[in-house]
């Protein structure tokens, strides 16, 4: 008999639901969905202002995104006064206030989601999931 494997796509994806449903709840009243807080914290994690081409390609890249939305999703930003609206992209007073209050916010859960598991464990898990996002990424390639 065949043994199933202990790690599963379906693990991964309700954890990654569970914490996406988390975060969806530390994003309400704020103007910011999931695609949206990517592309600001992306700008805002950057160092100084960043070509606008540069936060296009890593949504695309970590959201599978196409560029229009990625660009649509900057424009959005943009239009809330988040992001200023140069080619070169970095947060205006109001979008790094939102950011730092988010941060916080999302940082005080994970500390809850990951008080008392062994460091040892969560190395693990980050190896694993790199492999598979690399494999998975590789195969999304070929097509």
């Amino acid at each position: 008999m065949c043994r199933p494997p202990i790690l599963t796509s379906r693990n991964i994806g309700l954890a990654e639901h569970a914490l996406r449903a988390l975060l969806n709840r530390a994003l309400q009243d704020t103007g910011l969905d999931f695609q949206h807080w990517v592309a600001l914290k992306l700008v805002a994690d950057g160092q100084g202002p960043i070509p606008m081409a540069v936060i296009v390609g890593q949504l695309t890249d970590f959201l599978k995104m196409d560029e229009p939305s990625a660009i649509a999703a900057i424009n959005d930003l943009r239009a809330q006064g988040l992001v200023d609206t140069s080619d070169r992209l970095s947060t205006t007073l109001r979008g790094r206030s939102l950011y730092e209050r988010l941060c916080d916010e999302t940082g005080e859960i994970s500390r809850q989601i990951y008080a008392g598991l062994d460091p040892d464990d969560l190395a693990a898990t980050h190896r694993v999931l790199s492999v598979i996002t690399a494999r998975a990424n590789s195969l999304l390639a070929l097509t």
